[in-house]
């Protein structure tokens, strides 16, 4: 099971390139008169790097907008493409093996690899050439076989320690690559670290020695109701050591050295019915090794697209994950071969710590004394510059529920929260604890070997952050709003309505104070321009209408990715905490639905709130169906106005009590995390993200709300423009350190081991801890 920390869902698997850190150098221009949107650099086209933020967020949202734009390029790819970059060379034998206790075995993989380019290119593919050894202990046992179902209990110990290399080929298209992946006579390993052979490497090149040690059980329940339709429930626990040393070529004169062992406690829980029927193509194309994989990468991929599945997993993972970063010049021969020396010192120092850590022989104390060992080993090196070291020590109880119906539907449904205490060791020392709440519903539509024919890709996320400056008091929590969507297949009027969405919400900014929220709203009309004529009325008839047709049809072939960042500075969340009861209520109903105002209005005038918090009114005087003097709209088959009405006072009744806890934190931490629980679905209220953020941003201040606006459209017709624009909403604010330093800290965690830095990309690694064990 692949596994690693938070820093959100699925959106599934994805890549971050380290350039993108270095995007946030945008060009700022003037912003128009009436917006208080500065208009940026224009992001570019899904599928390439993501311009970065150049407001005060500086990076907070980087790292989760990227996977929507990352999943909307790699699923554009025609069939062609898909079937070659699907060969590979994936080869294991065991060494030695016993049936009744575990294997050594070694493993090779050779495949292509998408990597973003720092240029601005299309991504470009890279070749990994990957080398594992892997000891494995373990015994399965079925205790209960009865009526063709079974309990069993499985027990496992492992350890792998792999060689991988990345090597960039400059190119994006894999059918003409396909002849260095099956060209096995020219292999190139990590190891050893000779200062001739550190001189050799490429721009872009990386190397990796992980070690992994993992001790885990697992008790599953399965039935077989047809030979091709299994059913399974499972339970499990493990414990995973991970340390690992990393070097990139990052430019001729800049190699990274990366150093970072991780820890992690992980108990999940699942089950799947799904439906398998494999496709056989044995008797097509020629016997030749090239021929067969083709042959078998199209069977896999035919048989992915006619699978049925319904599943659930959760996790709760609690670890701490350890990172040194270093930089050597790589032309001054001193340096490399001092850089040798310690290289193969931190060979035999990771294989014993992760060792350790998957064995359950760790502590604390004892993985910081053998942190601290290596960091005075690499700190006192006249070659290495210091770069970073830090300590994140983190939770997260991911969800995720899956259906797949063929050639149909895919759907994804990821909820995720945790925490992560993030401290720094180096350079400018202190404690950020983070605290985030998200939610991914993700669907596919009428998915075949071609692609899927629409994708409707969201992620909703609250962050909330505490900062403790080295040597001082916990200063109170900043918090920050993220939303995004990816879309291919949509029609034009949906686009404008997610825009209008979310300026239901900006408009409302700074209401509770009188304030005019109209700057504050996106210049919809800026960026996507005059809405396109209706398309003229089909008369003529055709061969199934012979009347003819007067029924314009809307473009429906937009594709694109949009994403808003909004920060609260900290007077911002505590301006919300202390907001009066009054005052929460008359947002709520400003933010209430269109169709529900009217009796939102009634219950702000007629409610009052009990001593058990609960908001009571006289219901012989509260308006009724039949009642149209107040512009009811109600719907009688659902209950009618009666239960619309005790759904907004049971509603409106919650939100001050989330109000009311937000206002007892008893430490600035406790504050920030009632504040992403509350966001994020979790509070009383039952509010969604967008709900809660429409009433709180009434209550704040708009000079303490700053933003990060980026949209991306093709309308995918001929001679129609696309629409690319970067904002940001900064005008009169002062930058926000906390948010500033928490975005940067963010980025430096999620490239070590994440999920979207050229780092990351090796299939060994594990998924972001936002989505572990769940299904790949």
């Amino acid at each position: 099971m692949g596994m690693k920390k938070k820093l959100s869902p699925p959106l599934m698997a994805f890549v971050l390139t380290l350039a993108s850190c270095l995007s946030c150098l945008a060009q700022t221009a003037a912003p128009r008169s009436g917006t208080a949107w500065s208009k940026e650099a224009p992001p570019p086209a899904p599928g390439k790097p993501p311009a970065g933020p150049a407001n005060p967020e500086d990076g907070f949202s980087t790292v989760e907008r990227s996977a929507v734009n990352d999943q909307l390029y790699k699923d554009g790819d025609g069939i062609l493409e898909k079937i070659c970059r699907a060969v590979k060379l994936n080869a294991s034998a065991n060494v030695v093996s016993r049936a009744d206790i575990g294997a050594l075995s070694l493993g090779v993989d050779r495949e292509l690899l998408r990597l973003p380019s720092p240029s601005g290119k299309p991504p470009e593919l890279a070749l990994l050439e990957q080398v594992s050894l892997s000891p494995m202990l373990g015994h399965a046992e079925t205790l209960v076989q009865e009526a063709g179902a079974a309990l069993s209990l499985t027990l496992n110990v492992g350890m792998q320690g792999t060689s991988a290399v990345v090597r960039p080929l400059g190119t994006a298209k894999s059918c003409g690559e396909i002849g260095k992946v099956l060209d096995v006579f020219k292999p190139k390993f990590a190891y050893p670290f000779t200062p001739k052979r550190l001189a050799e490497m490429e721009d872009r090149e990386l190397w990796s020695l992980p070690f992994v040690m993992q001790l885990g059980g697992t008790v599953s329940i399965g039935k077989a109701v047809a030979q091709a339709l299994p059913i399974s429930i499972y339970f499990g626990r493990s414990q995973r050591g991970e340390a690992s040393m990393t070097l990139f070529k990052a430019a001729p004169d800049r190699l990274i050295l990366r150093v970072h062992v991780d820890h992690a406690a992980i108990e999940t829980a699942g089950g799947q019915v799904q439906y398998v029927q494999p496709v056989s193509l044995a008797g097509v194309g020629g016997q030749a090794v090239l021929a067969g994989l083709v042959r078998d990468a199209a069977a896999r991929a035919i048989t992915s697209y006619i699978q049925a599945n319904l599943g659930f997993l959760w996790s709760d993972i609690h670890g701490k994950h350890e990172m040194l970063e270093f930089a050597v010049d790589p032309r001054d021969p001193a340096k490399l071969e001092e850089l040798s020396r310690i290289l193969n010192g931190d060979l035999a120092a990771l294989k014993t710590m992760a060792l350790h850590m998957g064995t359950l022989q760790v502590t604390d104390q004892s993985t910081l004394d053998a942190y601290d060992k290596l960091w005075k080993t690499h700190v006192n090196s006249e070659a290495l510059q210091q770069i970073f070291a830090g300590l994140d020590e983190y939770n997260n109880a991911p969800e995720t529920t899956n259906w797949y119906v063929p050639f149909f539907l895919t759907r994804v449904f990821t909820r995720s929260s945790g925490d992560d205490k993030i401290t720094r060791l180096s350079d400018a020392k202190g404690e950020y604890h983070i605290y985030h709440s998200d939610k991914d519903p993700n669907n596919r539509y009428f998915n075949t070997v071609l692609g899927a024919g629409m994708m409707k890709l969201e992620h909703h996320d609250v962050q909330a952050v505490a900062y403790t400056p080295h040597q001082g008091a916990a200063e109170q929590p900043v918090a920050a709003f993220i939303d995004m969507k990816g879309f291919t297949n949509i029609a034009d009027s949906s686009v404008r309505q997610r825009l209008d969405k979310l300026n239901a919400i900006l408009r409302l900014t700074g209401a509770g104070r009188g304030a005019d929220g109209e700057k504050v709203k996106l210049p919809v009309q800026d960026i996507l321009g005059n809405p396109p004529p209706p398309p003229a009325p089909q008369t003529a008839p055709g061969p199934n209408n012979f009347l003819g047709s007067q029924t314009p049809q809307e473009n429906a072939g937009s594709k694109g990715v949009m994403s808003l960042t909004l920060a609260l500075n900290q007077r911002a969340v505590a301006d919300i905490a202390a907001a009066t009861t009054q005052a929460v209520l008359a947002a709520f109903v400003k933010a209430s639905d269109r169709e529900k105002r009217p009796l939102a209005d009634w219950l702000l005038a007629n409610g009052r709130v009990q001593k058990d918090g609960r908001i009571g009114y006289d219901r012989k005087a509260a308006p009724g169906d039949a009642d149209e003097t107040a512009g009811l709209i109600s719907n009688p088959s659902k209950g009618g106005a009666a239960k619309d009405l005790a759904e907004l006072s049971e509603k409106a009744a919650g939100l001050l009590a989330d109000v009311a806890a937000l206002k007892a934190a008893s430490s600035p931490q406790d504050r920030a995390a009632t504040f992403a629980r509350i966001v994020g679905e979790r509070g009383r209220s039952g509010l969604d993200y967008e709900q809660v953020m429409a009433v709180f941003v009434q209550l704040i201040d708009p000079l303490d709300l700053t933003g990060d606006f980026q949209i991306y459209v093709d309308p995918g017709i001929k001679g129609r423009p696309k629409a690319a624009a970067h904002y940001s909403l900064k005008e009169d604010r002062a930058e926000n350190a906390i948010i500033k330093g928490v975005g940067k800290v963010k980025l430096r965690f999620a490239s070590s081991g994440g999920r979207r830095c050229p780092i990351t990309i090796l299939r060994w690694r594990r998924t972001s801890r936002r989505f572990a064990g769940a299904p790949l």
